[in-house]
C-alpha cells in the first residue's frame, strides 16, 4: 500500500525543497489537499499515484534530453 511518506519522497526526488507547491500546481489541487496527504490525514487517492507516473515518466523525457544537450555541447568535451 502506497503511503504519505511515499508520497512525500516522491515530490521532494521530483521538485526540491518546494515540491508542495509544486505537486499541487502539476495535479491541478488545491496545496491544502497536498498538505493533508503530507500528514497523513487523508489518503493519496489510486489516481494520484498514475498521474504522478505520468510526471515521473514526462521528467525523465526532460532529463535524458538535458543530458543529451550537455554530452553534444562543446562545453562538456572540455570538461572530459
Amino acid at each position: 500500500m502506497k503511503t504519505s511518506k511515499q508520497f512525500c519522497e516522491i515530490g521532494a526526488l521530483l521538485y526540491g525543497a518546494s515540491w508542495q507547491a509544486q505537486i499541487s500546481r502539476d495535479l491541478k489541487l488545491d496545496p491544502r489537499r497536498i498538505a493533508q496527504w503530507k500528514a497523513g490525514v487523508r489518503p493519496v487517492p489510486q489516481g494520484v499515484w498514475a498521474d504522478l507516473k505520468v510526471i515521473v515518466d514526462r521528467r525523465k523525457l526532460e532529463i535524458n534530453e538535458a543530458v543529451q544537450l550537455i554530452e553534444n555541447s562543446n562545453f562538456y568535451g572540455e570538461l572530459k
